[in-house]
């Protein structure tokens, strides 16, 4: 616990989302709760499977690598066994011939439904013991948390995102470790 520093509140914090963005996208908790859905699909493509399920009017490839921060080739690998798997299709572009976009097929669509109730149950076993109240808070504080940094700087970070003078502030240990730059 931190001993009421605002820094190292802040160091506790970016500790806690590290560990938890690590625990619940790891291809093996994603594997699991797959297979925990009698879901037959590679742990690594149970994100995109998600992603395009959230789009109801589908999603370009280029647009589900870029959101999912993968390579077109990779991609273009985890689209090929959903779509072998048959959870998945690829349709023209209503609006561009030239491009695709992926859907869910009938199949996927409840595939894509198991996978949201056990995120559910997920989230319900995490906040378990909560007031509604205090549920509420910690959703409006992820909320804030997913704005977009507008900067890799830590410092420039800091000052966009609450107004803070960053000299006030120093950033997590090793932050400053970029090629060539002292840390």
């Amino acid at each position: 616990m931190h001993s009421g520093n605002p820094d190292e509140a802040s160091r506790e914090l970016l500790g806690a989302i590290v560990a938890l963005i690590a625990n619940w996208s790891a291809s093996n908790t994603q594997g699991a709760i797959a297979r925990e859905m009698g879901l037959d699909i590679a742990e690594s493509d149970v994100r995109a499977l998600y992603t395009i399920g959230q789009r109801a009017d589908g999603i370009r490839p280029a647009d589900l690598a870029h959101e999912l921060r993968l390579s077109r080739p990779t991609t273009s690998k985890a689209i090929a066994r959903l779509t072998a798997t048959g959870v998945i299709a690829k349709e023209p572009s209503p609006t561009d011939q030239r491009s695709a976009r992926l859907l869910l097929t009938p199949s996927g669509q409840a595939a894509y439904g198991r996978l949201v109730d056990a995120g559910v149950a997920m989230i319900e076993r995490a906040v378990e013991g909560l007031a509604p109240e205090e549920t509420a808070t910690v959703a409006g504080v992820v909320r804030r948390l997913m704005r977009p940094v507008p900067t890799a700087d830590p410092e420039r970070a800091l000052e966009d995102l609450d107004g803070c003078s960053a000299a006030r502030r120093t950033p997590p240990r090793g932050a400053n470790a970029i090629e060539g730059e002292p840390s």
